[in-house]
């Protein structure tokens, strides 16, 4: 920074501290003007504003910029410096706008009444947080100023001339009123100012000795004097006999009595005062009642605000509702449409599943899949309606019921929900392939409100158990099943009851038992790869839960999803 750029800094500063302080830059292009304004505004902690000329900069955008200055420096209380380089003088009309900004502060007919009454408004709130009650009318407002102005112009008349007496008076020495009382043959100026002052004192304007001798008279004490009760009696014959009288001037008495000038100032002033109090006093009464009726206005406005606010509440209740509504129109719109396309596929689907349930439980999960993939293609080859992404989960699954049976154990990956969901839509009993223990648990968690009765082929009295169980409806888990099932189990696999009276049975070897239709019966066999004749494929349902590296992959996944992101979890499920 050289000396003269500081020079221009210091000088821009001191003029934007002042009052509506506005400079005219003048010089060269490229000499600094913009950048000393720039330095000066952020030195004082203002906001510069620049408008941003285009091409197609017309007069209605210099007004929008316009208007968004005012509103910023007005409403929002910023100091404002706008920066106005004369290269972007494009019409005449700006430089107008300009000088009515200078001059008075306000552009004419810049805002719209619309713009105007939410100004209002806003500045009625800045009002009310500073402690003034008015009135947001644009005429109850011109009129409040215009009132105001009008009683303080006429008091600042007036108030001067009252002081400067007031002062006069103070001036004065017991030694200036001895001179005065001594006087035998006052001259005429002091006779009027004496007289005057009787006069305003209501007291009879004659010369009498002082009865107590002591020099002094409190009658004649001005100090005190009550300038808003003067009687009209008195104000009077001041006016008539005294105030255009030529030697009732302070500049003539004071060549006569230094004294009697303070006096003479006194009562003139008195009169002025009370020349000025009867025009303000009856406006100070008018502004006294409009300020009362403006804060009766303004309860009643609080109250209409108040209410309005409660229906806007309401309102908005009311909005949230219907958005809740339409949300749930939406979601329904949308299941409907799923539904509807679901009904379409529901052929192809149900096609896939039925497959799947029959043929594919044995299968590790490779071969499920392939086999499923290479179906859905035969169903679109022969123009079978089915899902694009056909899953057995989507198609028979029910996502309460998957989220049971996997709090009580079962894996969270696609190939174990869909061995669960074969489990209970398939017509033969499930035998498990489970060397991990997995479905064994599962099965014992699930059914363990239900008593479920757990036994073996090497049990004495398992097949006593599994008698019980199928008269009472208990679910009945056989595990450590071998390759090779015990013969008594036939009826069992093979549900091979008979009705007699109306009545459901079935032949448990020498003995019958009623058979109820709660009796579910679950097969477990801890072999890795075991080898099941045909003869036993065939009455069971074989299902492999052997975990292969993507299943256990997919498990942990699940278990790391539950534990760092529940929510996604939750979502997924």
């Amino acid at each position: 920074m050289f000396k003269f750029a500081i020079e221009h800094v210091s000088r821009i500063c001191r003029v934007l501290k002042q009052d509506n302080g506005h400079l005219l830059l003048v010089g060269i292009g490229g000499s600094g003007r913009q950048s000393t304004t720039k330095l000066a505004t952020f030195i004082n902690d203002y906001v510069l504003f620049q408008i941003e000329l285009t091409k197609n900069y017309s007069i209605s955008d210099w007004r929008d910029d316009l208007k968004r200055l005012m509103l910023k420096a007005g409403i929002e209380g910023k100091n404002m410096v706008f920066l106005y380089p004369d290269s972007q003088i494009k019409d005449e009309a700006m430089l107008e706008d300009i000088s009515m900004l200078l001059n008075t502060g306000d552009v004419p007919n810049i805002f719209a009444s619309d713009e105007r009454a939410d100004i209002l408004e806003k500045v009625q709130a800045i009002a009310r947080f500073e402690g003034k009650k008015i009135d947001a009318a644009p005429l109850s407002v011109y009129s409040f100023f215009i009132e105001r102005d009008d009683c303080e112009g006429d008091l600042a008349e007036a108030m001067p001339a009252l002081e400067a007496a007031l002062s006069a008076l103070d001036t004065l020495k017991p030694s200036d009123i001895t001179v005065v009382k001594s006087m035998k043959n006052p001259p005429g100026p002091v006779k009027l100012v004496m007289e005057s002052i009787c006069i305003m004192k209501s007291i009879k304007p004659e010369r009498k000795p002082d009865p107590k001798g002591s020099g002094k008279n409190t009658t004649f004490k001005i100090d005190s004097y009550d300038r808003d009760q003067i009687p009209d009696t008195c104000i009077k014959k001041i006016r008539e006999k005294f105030i255009d009288h030529p030697d009732f001037q302070p500049s003539v008495i004071k060549k006569v009595s230094s004294a009697c000038e303070g006096l003479c100032k006194w009562v003139r002033a008195m009169e002025m005062y009370e020349r000025v109090a009867k025009v303000v006093g009856p406006k100070k009464e008018r502004l006294k009642l409009a300020e009362d009726e403006l804060a009766v206005q303004m309860d009643m406005l609080a109250i209409k605000r108040g209410e309005l606010k409660e229906v806007e509440d309401r309102l908005q209740c009311l909005n949230d509702e219907l958005a809740i509504k339409n949300k749930e129109k939406k979601d329904l719109e949308d299941n409907i449409e799923l539904c509807s396309q679901k009904y379409t596929n529901l052929t192809g689907d149900i096609l896939l599943s039925s497959g799947t349930v029959s043929y594919l439980g044995a299968f590790p999960v490779d071969y499920r899949v392939e086999c499923q993939k290479q179906w859905h293609i035969n169903c679109q080859e022969k123009k079978i309606p089915c899902s694009e992404h056909f899953t057995l989960s989507n198609t028979l699954g029910n996502q309460v019921a998957i989220r049971a049976w996997q709090i009580a154990g079962l894996p969270v990956d696609s190939f174990s929900t869909d061995n669960g969901i074969i489990v209970f839509n398939s017509r033969r009993w499930p035998l498990m392939i489970d060397p991990q223990g997995q479905a064994n648990k599962w099965v014992k968690n699930m059914e363990k409100a239900n008593n479920l009765a757990v036994i073996k082929l090497s049990d004495a009295n398992y097949v006593r158990v599994l008698e019980n169980c199928i008269q009472f409806g208990t679910p009945v888990l056989l595990e450590n099943v071998g390759e090779e099932l015990d013969p008594v189990l036939d009826p069992v696999l093979l549900k091979q009851t008979f009705k007699q009276q109306g009545v459901e049975y079935m032949k448990l070897g020498e003995n019958i038992v009623e058979y109820s239709k709660e009796f579910l019966f679950y097969m477990t066999t801890g072999l890795r790869n075991p080898h099941y004749v045909p003869e036993v494929a065939v009455k069971v349902c074989l299902l492999n839960f052997m975990i292969t590296p993507q299943g256990l992959q997919d498990q942990l996944l699940g278990l790391v999803a539950a534990k760092e992101k529940p929510e996604l979890h939750k979502e997924a499920l």
